[in-house]
This record gives structure tokens, C-alpha cells and sequence, in this order.
């Protein structure tokens, strides 16, 4: 009970950073393909889905697209940029996608300021591409060995950051190439 820490990844790194900020309980945390600024993002986003649900949201209250970002600047109250400066960086670890258009890179990079500059992994890809660096691809198929990337980079990273800072001993192999 008294080590706790968070993981998330888009919108569970937006969520882990909005615990980290206010739940002392939360010492360390990895924030992967998250931002702050949470109107903004919804402005740049590519996400489809996030368009059309604000074309909705439009639609539904007669709004402008400007008078609906003024009305999400005065009232999101729910944006790591309201609790970041309480995130210890030297208990954060972060991974961001250098071509990241849903969650973009400028968001990623405004929590990583605010946070005070935690490690950061800086990954070649966009959002979707991020998982070339996660498990996720073995279970489609992907042969390791033809693989150029580290699959599990994302995976191994965050656990070697909680066996570091948790006080577990021993490496383990796996860890040794990363």
C-alpha cells in the first residue's frame, strides 16, 4: 500500500498526471503520449472522433467553433495544466510521439515543462505508430526477428523506472539491451 505509482497512455496519461497532481499517494508515474491544455488539443487534434463530436456539440448548442473552445477555456477544470507543478519530475518518467497529431507533440512537450522536465523518451512516431514500441505488436503477428524496433520498449522502460525507484534489487536480463 505504500508503494504506489500510475501508468497511462493518451488519455490515461492525461488522467495519471491529473492523480499524480493531487494524490500524494501517487509517487511515481509514467506518462505516456499525454499533454495538458486540454482546449487546445481538442482544437488541433486529428482525432476523427473528437471532430465530430465537436461538430455535435456545435450543432446541438448553436455554438461558433471559437465561442466552443472559449466555453471549454473557462470551464474544464479537469487539466493537468491546473496540477502539474505539483508532479515531482525526478519521480516521473514520459514518452512522447515526435510526430504525434492527436495528442500534439506541443501538448506533450507543455506537461513535460510543467512537470518541471522528467526523463523523457522521445519516440520517431506519431500516436497509433507509438505501438511499435509496446507489446501490443507481438500479438499481431509480427515476427521479432524481422522486427527493427524494440517491442517492448515502452514496457520494459516503465517497469525498470519502478523496480529502480520502488528499491527492488536485482537487473534483469531482459533489461540489459534498453
Amino acid at each position: 500500500k505504500k508503494k504506489m505509482g500510475s501508468f497511462g497512455i493518451s488519455r490515461g496519461a492525461i488522467n495519471a498526471a491529473l492523480d499524480a497532481g493531487v494524490d500524494p499517494r501517487l509517487e511515481y508515474n509514467v506518462l505516456a503520449l499525454g499533454g495538458s491544455h486540454l482546449a487546445e488539443i481538442f482544437r488541433d487534434t486529428d482525432q476523427k472522433g473528437l471532430q465530430k463530436y465537436k461538430n455535435k456539440v456545435m450543432a446541438l448548442k448553436g455554438f461558433t467553433e471559437q465561442e466552443l473552445y472559449d466555453y471549454f477555456y473557462k470551464t474544464v477544470r479537469t487539466d493537468p495544466k491546473l496540477v502539474m507543478r505539483y508532479i515531482d519530475a525526478r519521480k516521473t518518467l514520459m514518452f512522447l510521439g515526435v510526430f504525434d497529431s492527436t495528442v500534439p507533440i506541443k501538448y506533450g512537450y507543455r506537461l513535460r515543462r510543467g512537470i518541471g522536465r522528467p526523463a523523457t523518451f522521445f519516440l520517431p512516431t506519431g500516436h497509433y505508430t507509438s505501438l511499435l514500441y509496446t507489446q501490443f505488436v507481438k500479438y499481431v503477428r509480427t515476427p521479432q526477428a524481422m522486427c527493427v524496433f524494440p517491442l517492448d520498449l515502452v514496457e520494459t522502460e516503465s517497469t525498470a523506472f519502478y523496480h529502480r525507484n520502488f528499491n527492488n534489487s536485482g537487473a534483469r536480463l531482459k533489461d540489459i539491451p534498453y
